[in-house]
């Protein structure tokens, strides 16, 4: 996996990625120099939802700004639509997209067609991330990570779950659905076990991320991923 390229701000037109390729792109949208409603909440709750109705905005003209330099046209004239477990589209077009965020990034994996999901997770301390594993994963599993202390614990648990919510995304089903049927070898966290009606685990291409930031990421498809280019975005001052 090639060190991410930095990218200025405006960006110019992009050429669609070739099959079995995929473009990641990574945005702190706190730095995204766009107009946002003004004023000074003086209530926490206010100040938190007036924070994540503009990261919102900001995402959405992000996103709509991108596809528009890949697409040749104006974001106005392009329509996500996404399936009954919210997986995005683009309406008319073959090429594929799927997003990713936490707190202010924004991560955007475009594709030629084939599926793709990306995930990306804060690094950071679980709280109670023993118990946490038991939840959300098989015994085995949990009882390997049982043995790491806290700080190695949350990353092997962040990685195990960035790479799961690819899978699932990529897939186009709700995690709810696949979580139990999904099993990673350890430590080396190979796919072993995924929905039967999936493709094979032996099909399946899954890619870490890694950017500079304090990010874990993963990329799935369930074709072959040849190349991935990593972009993050440079704001101007």
């Amino acid at each position: 996996m090639s060190e991410a390229s930095w990218v200025s701000f405006p960006i110019q037109d992009q050429v669609r990625p070739p099959r079995h390729s995929v473009d990641v792109w990574l945005i702190d949208l706190s730095g995204m120099p766009m107009p946002v409603a003004q004023g000074h909440p003086s209530q926490t709750t206010a100040r938190l939802h007036t924070h994540v109705r503009d990261r919102r905005i900001r995402q959405r003209f992000f996103i709509r700004l991108l596809l528009s330099r890949y697409l040749q046209k104006p974001g106005k004239d392009i329509t996500l639509t996404k399936n009954k477990n919210g997986k995005p589209s683009i309406a008319g077009e073959s090429m594929a997209v799927n997003l990713s965020h936490t707190q202010d990034w924004l991560a955007l994996a475009i594709g030629h067609g084939d599926p793709i999901g990306i995930d990306i997770e804060r690094v950071r301390c679980l709280k109670r991330v023993h118990r946490l594993a038991k939840r959300c994963f098989p015994s085995d599993e949990a009882h390997a990570m049982s043995a790491l202390d806290g700080a190695e614990a949350s990353r092997v648990f962040l990685e195990r779950w960035t790479k799961t919510e690819a899978l699932v995304k990529a897939q186009g089903e709700r995690l709810a659905d696949a979580l139990g049927s999904i099993r990673f070898s350890f430590p080396n966290q190979t796919l072993m076990h995924c929905p039967a009606h999936w493709a094979a685990p032996v099909n399946w291409s899954l890619e870490p991320l890694q950017f500079d930031a304090p990010l874990i990421g993963a990329l799935a498809s369930p074709e072959p991923i040849l190349n991935v280019r990593l972009f993050q975005v440079h704001w101007p001052s």
